[in-house]
């Protein structure tokens, strides 16, 4: 929570200094086009905030934080924006200001976040949070209804050239979720994952993962797909609603990525279930001091990987935030 607000800090002063501030009133030598374009953009973002804050199971909605997520909320797209608001400084003949400043700020930001250095030790510090909380090796000793697999997002569609299913790198969900079954921990496998958003039609992404269970050796009749939610709420909702539906203790293994399962745990609670939390999908393992990684000269430049990493991290911390302030939290 505390490195989620610092965060969001950080980026509203780098909107306030670099957005915000040039069309405040006492702000000399204006340009009155880059003015009106701010104030236009500003006020078309607060406008679709409401929207998305007040109406959050609409179609609008979704479309609505996802765009203000990609541009507020990541550094990629924070750096873009101001970017492009700098360009409103660019006249015939020079630059004009704030554009220096913005063009700075959208610098600093790529290099700080797509640094490796700084993205490992981003991500240790949020799982470390974790593992402090739970054992792995100790979470599923009690006697659980079912272990629930939060799935959104660990397979590529099932396209017709491919012949096969393809993991992203939250996959290794899956395996780690038939594992706990084949252990016997729990009778049934509930597989929480909807629709694809980035398809058009019906294709159901439980189906595909079920299809890969099947193969590591979970039993067809122990596994429930749970296809209607759209989000860690909705999920925990369901997943609820089916284990009362089959008399199933309220107890259940939950089985997602490191950096995500903080807010998953806390999530399920909320709706009245007991949670052993089972994480896997983790960057680092700096955590075990017998095994530390090798600095490399590569960890001193700019990275897409380690942009990514930094992103995910930034995104599941708002998210937790915003989790915290719909009350969805336990």
């Amino acid at each position: 929570m505390i490195r989620a607000i610092l965060i969001l800090l950080v980026f509203i002063y780098i909107i306030y200094s670099n957005i915000l501030a040039p069309i405040l009133p006492d702000e000399k030598d204006k340009n009155k086009y880059e003015s009106l374009v701010v104030l236009l953009m500003v006020s078309l973002i607060v406008t679709l905030a409401i929207i998305g804050i007040f109406t959050p199971n609409s179609q609008l909605a979704t479309v609505v934080r996802s765009a203000l997520i990609v541009l507020l909320t990541t550094p990629l797209g924070l750096a873009v924006l101001l970017l492009i608001f700098a360009t409103t400084g660019i006249v015939s003949g020079g630059i004009r200001n704030p554009t220096p400043k913005r063009i700075i700020s959208a610098l600093v930001l790529l290099i700080i976040a797509s640094n490796p250095l700084v993205a490992l030790s981003i991500a240790e510090q949020a799982e470390r949070e974790i593992l402090q909380l739970i054992q792995v090796e100790t979470c599923c000793q009690n006697k659980v209804g079912a272990i629930v697999l939060i799935g959104q997002g660990t397979t590529e569609p099932k396209l017709p050239y491919r012949v096969q299913i393809q993991l992203t790198d939250a996959g290794d969900r899956i395996s780690y979720a038939a594992k706990l079954y084949r252990h016997g921990l729990a009778p049934y496998l509930i597989v929480s994952a909807g629709s694809r958003p980035d398809i058009e039609g019906h294709f159901i992404e439980a189906s595909d993962i079920k299809r890969l269970l099947l193969k590591m050796g979970v039993l067809a009749e122990d596994i429930i797909l749970e296809t209607k939610s759209k989000n860690l709420h909705e999920s925990a909702i369901q997943i609820k609603k089916i284990l009362e539906s089959k008399g199933l203790l309220d107890r259940i293994i939950l089985v997602t990525s490191a950096i995500q399962m903080h807010r998953a745990t806390q999530t399920f609670i909320k709706e009245r279930m007991k949670v052993s939390p089972a994480p896997t999908d983790f960057y680092t393992f700096e955590l075990n001091p017998k095994l530390r990684r090798r600095l490399m000269v590569s960890d001193f430049f700019p990275s897409a990987q380690a942009l990514s990493i930094t992103t995910r991290i930034i995104e599941e911390d708002f998210a937790y935030l915003y989790y915290f302030v719909r009350g969805w939290l336990g």
